[in-house]
C-alpha cells in the first residue's frame, strides 16, 4: 500500500491517482508558505501564486507624451480697483511685522498729560453753589412746587386726605422693606405731614415683620417734630395675610390677637374708640413696594368696605396696579417717586426734597459744565498761541 501525498491516505501501489482526493501519487516539490505577496486566490477559493508574466512589458512608447498646458488665469476686468499707496504701505508694514524679529526693548507707553486742576478759587465756588443748591429749599419755602402740575394720582391722594374728617382714624399699612425706604420715606412724611394738617389721627399697622419697624421710625420722626402722642397709635403687626384682613375689617383687636371686652386695643390706640375695625376707617393709606401685597389690600378690603384705598408704591410698582386704579377699585395710586413732592409746599422744612433744590442745582451744574466747555478752551487757545 502506498501512502497519498496529500491526504495521507493508503492507496495500491499500482494507483497513479489517488483514490480520496484525486491527486496525483506523484511526489510535488514543496511550495513556500502563503503569503498575500505569492498567494492569490481563484475563483474555487484555492490559494495559488500570482503570476510572473507583466502583461504590460514591451508596451512602451505607444502614445506620445503631452505636455500639461497651465491653468488659465482669470482675465483681468476693465477699470479694477488698484491698491492706492495707503494699501501698499499698511501691506508692507504688515510684512514687516511678521517676518522682522521682536524689539530688545519693551515697547514705551505714550505720554499721558495731566490735565491741571481748576483753580482753587473756581474750585470753591463750585463747593458753595452745591451745599447752597441744597439748603436753598429751608430759605425759598418751596415756592416752585405751586407752579408743578400734579399727576392724576397725586391729585386723587391730595383730594382724599382733603376730604377726611377728623371723627374718622385713618389707617397707614406700613408694608415695605428698608431697600424701598428711600423711595417712599419721602411719600410717607409727605402724607403724614397733610394727615397733621388736617388733625387726622393715623393708625399704624404692618402684614408685613419688616415694616414694623419702619412704622416705629416714621412715628419717631412725628415725636420729633412736635406731634402729639394722641394723634397717632401703632398697633403692630397683623399676621394671617388676606384671612387676617377679613378679620381686621369688623375688628382690629380680634385680628391682632386681643380680646375686645378686655379694651386693651383701645387703650393702647384711643383713635379705636371711634372705629372698630377697618370698614369704619375714614380712609385706607397702604404703602408698599410689593405688587402681591397691594393686590391682597385691594381685593380683601377695598371691595368690602366704602372707605376709599390709598396706595403708594414704588415706580417699578405702579403698572402693576394702574388696572384697579382705573376700574375705581384705587381711589388714589402714586408712584413714590414723586409722592413727596406735594407735601413740600405745605412745610418745607420738613423735607429737602422740592423742585426749588432741584432748579438750584441744575442751575450749579449747568455753571460748572459751561465753565469747563468754554473756559478751558480759552485758556488752552492762549497756551497753543
Amino acid at each position: 500500500m502506498t501512502l497519498c501525498p496529500h491526504c495521507k491516505k493508503p492507496n495500491r501501489d499500482e494507483a497513479t491517482r489517488c483514490i480520496w482526493c484525486g491527486q496525483s501519487m506523484a511526489a510535488t516539490p514543496a511550495e513556500p508558505p502563503a503569503t498575500p505577496t505569492n498567494r492569490v486566490q481563484d475563483a474555487a477559493g484555492e490559494r495559488r501564486p500570482p503570476p510572473t508574466d507583466d502583461p504590460l512589458a514591451g508596451l512602451e512608447g505607444l502614445l506620445p507624451a503631452v505636455p500639461i498646458p497651465p491653468a488659465p488665469r482669470p482675465a483681468r476686468a476693465d477699470g479694477e480697483p488698484q491698491p492706492d499707496e495707503r494699501e501698499i504701505r499698511d501691506a508692507e508694514l504688515l510684512r514687516a511685522i511678521a517676518i522682522e524679529p521682536p524689539p530688545l526693548e519693551p515697547p514705551r507707553p505714550p505720554r499721558m498729560v495731566a490735565q491741571p486742576l481748576p483753580p482753587l478759587r473756581v474750585r470753591w465756588m463750585l463747593y458753595v453753589l452745591v451745599i447752597a443748591a441744597v439748603l436753598i429749599p429751608l430759605i425759598s419755602g418751596g415756592q416752585l412746587d405751586g407752579l408743578i402740575r400734579p399727576l392724576p394720582g397725586q391729585a386723587a391722594l391730595a383730594e382724599s386726605l382733603a376730604d377726611l374728617v377728623p371723627e374718622k382714624p385713618v389707617l397707614v399699612a406700613v408694608d415695605y422693606g428698608p431697600s424701598a425706604a428711600a423711595e417712599l420715606d419721602a411719600a410717607l412724611n409727605g402724607a403724614l405731614v397733610q394727615l397733621e394738617g388736617a388733625s387726622v389721627q393715623a393708625v399704624f399697622l404692618s402684614t408685613r415683620p419688616e415694616g414694623v419697624d419702619l412704622a416705629r421710625q416714621a412715628l419717631s420722626r412725628l415725636e420729633e417734630a412736635g406731634t402729639p402722642p394722641g394723634a397717632y397709635c401703632h398697633l403692630g403687626y397683623l399676621a394671617g395675610d388676606a384671612a387676617g384682613l377679613r378679620l381686621a375689617l369688623t375688628s382690629l383687636s380680634a385680628a391682632l390677637g386681643r380680646a375686645p371686652e378686655a379694651g386693651a386695643a383701645q387703650e393702647a390706640c384711643p383713635a379705636l374708640l371711634h372705629a372698630s375695625g377697618i370698614g369704619e376707617m375714614g380712609a385706607v393709606l397702604v404703602i408698599t413696594d410689593d405688587g402681591h401685597v397691594a393686590r391682597r389690600w385691594v381685593e380683601q378690603v377695598g371691595a368690602r368696605t366704602d372707605a376709599p384705598l390709598l396706595i403708594i408704591t414704588t415706580a417699578a410698582s405702579e403698572p402693576l396696579l394702574a388696572p384697579y386704579a382705573a376700574s375705581g377699585q384705587v381711589r388714589a395710586l402714586v408712584s413714590g417717586a414723586y409722592g413727596g413732592l406735594s407735601a413740600a409746599s405745605q412745610d418745607p422744612r420738613r423735607t429737602l426734597y422740592s423742585a426749588d433744590g432741584f432748579v438750584a442745582l441744575w442751575a450749579a451744574l449747568a455753571g460748572g459744565f459751561a465753565w469747563g466747555l468754554f473756559g478751558r478752551r480759552d485758556k488752552t487757545e492762549r497756551l497753543k498761541r
